[in-house]
């Protein structure tokens, strides 16, 4: 494939298996018995590209994927037929029929929704698998916890060509420290389950473990763990207990050097002049900007860059396709050097924390600023195994369709 920009990313694939391997280690550990782990994938895999992501997780034996909506689930599924895949969001009810015949697992919270799909089963000859979700206390979708909620369930599990397979809430302070509205809302979801089982009913997947729950709450755990940004070596706050599981990043972001400017002293770099020079300067003006990683427009005159093993600091104000890195104490710098602003360079390493920390956010942020303008690079064992660059793929469509 011909490349379109001198800056990507790469993602190792391996790291991405080994996350997921961990923290499913960690909640049996924990548990004492088999615990079933859903990856969720979402945001287009927290911008690693989710159809990859959920090739390699189908490769490994994942059985479980989540995601937000239709579109990522068609994608997951094309990647891992095999898996069963969970649509955490919202899914207008006009679309049923394509969940339905796609096999999809849709959240339901409305007898309205569960009925729509029931039809639509029946007029496919197919059984639609559904998750109930249940609202303890977010304050989004879900049956409220109520006995008007447990007969509407109720009524749902007795809908012909509609199987209720799971049944599942979200923590809403999970990532904070202070866990007692976590407590409140687990009473919540055991107090539902009592209601259910007075009707005779038994959902047989429950999953409300999340990040947070998986790492300080491990209490809770029911049939399966849902988790995201640990999926990709991200902690979901500094609050929890993070070094209970040993994570790898798999996002790593570079740019080809594009020039190399002198400053003397007191000229000044970029917008606003925002950097000064105090001594005879070396710059190194890389091809990125916060156009391709929102986040990284938080980064004036902080930050570092990798650049032949060593550190450069950032300069003046991150623009929004360049950016400009302080090379005087880096010998050698030429035009398309490779700089590394997440990940490894020889003996120095980047992490995703390290660079979340001087944006002032959490890594998982860090990773969905991503605008997908970048390629990006698959890794696995050591070779490139495949490419995505959605720029490259719109030149391929619009040429075809306009033959141009």
């Amino acid at each position: 494939m011909n490349r379109t920009r001198a800056a990507w990313i790469d993602v190792e694939l391996e790291n991405i298996v080994h996350n997921v391997k961990a923290v499913q280690a960690l909640a049996q550990k924990d548990a004492g018995r088999p615990v079933m782990a859903m990856p969720v994938i979402k945001g287009n895999a927290y911008g690693h590209g989710i159809f990859e992501v959920a090739r390699i997780l189908g490769e490994s034996g994942v059985e479980w994927m989540a995601v937000a909506t239709y579109s990522e689930a068609r994608l997951a599924l094309l990647a891992a037929p095999q898996a069963k895949v969970l649509i955490l969001g919202y899914t207008p009810l006009d679309m049923m029929d394509e969940i339905v015949r796609y096999g999809i697992r849709p959240c339901v919270y409305t007898y309205e929704q569960a009925l729509t799909l029931s039809e639509q089963a029946r007029a496919q000859g197919k059984t639609a698998y559904i998750h109930i979700k249940v609202d303890t206390g977010m304050h989004r979708l879900g049956f409220n916890v109520s006995e008007q909620s447990a007969d509407t369930v109720a009524a749902i599990c007795d809908l012909p060509n509609v199987c209720v397979e799971g049944l599942f809430t979200h923590f809403a302070t999970s990532a904070m420290r202070e866990k007692e509205y976590v407590h409140y809302q687990y009473r919540g979801f055991a107090a539902f389950k009592e209601m259910l089982a007075a009707r005779g009913v038994d959902i047989p997947v429950k999953h409300l473990s999340n990040c947070g729950i998986i790492l300080d709450s491990p209490e809770y755990h029911q049939d399966m763990i849902r988790f995201g940004s640990m999926v990709f070596g991200s902690y979901s706050s500094n609050e929890v207990c993070r070094a209970r599981v040993q994570l790898k990043d798999a996002f790593a972001l570079r740019a080809e050097v594009a020039c190399v400017k002198d400053l003397a002293p007191g000229e000044g770099v970029g917008y606003d002049l925002a950097f000064i020079a105090q001594r005879p300067t070396r710059i190194a003006v890389l091809p990125l900007g916060y156009a391709d990683m929102i986040c990284l427009r938080r980064l004036k005159n902080k930050g570092y860059v990798l650049l032949h093993g060593k550190r450069a600091p950032m300069v003046g104000c991150v623009c929004m396709d360049q950016l400009m890195i302080d090379v005087t104490d880096i010998e050698n710098v030429a035009m398309g050097d490779v700089a590394t602003l997440i990940g490894r360079d020889g003996d120095e390493v980047l992490t995703l924390q390290e660079v979340a920390d001087h944006v002032g956010t959490d890594g998982y942020e860090v990773l969905l600023s991503n605008t997908q303008r970048l390629p990006i690079h698959y890794w696995k064992d050591g070779k490139m195994i495949g490419a995505l660059d959605i720029h490259q793929t719109l030149l391929s469509y619009y040429e075809r369709i306009y033959n141009l």
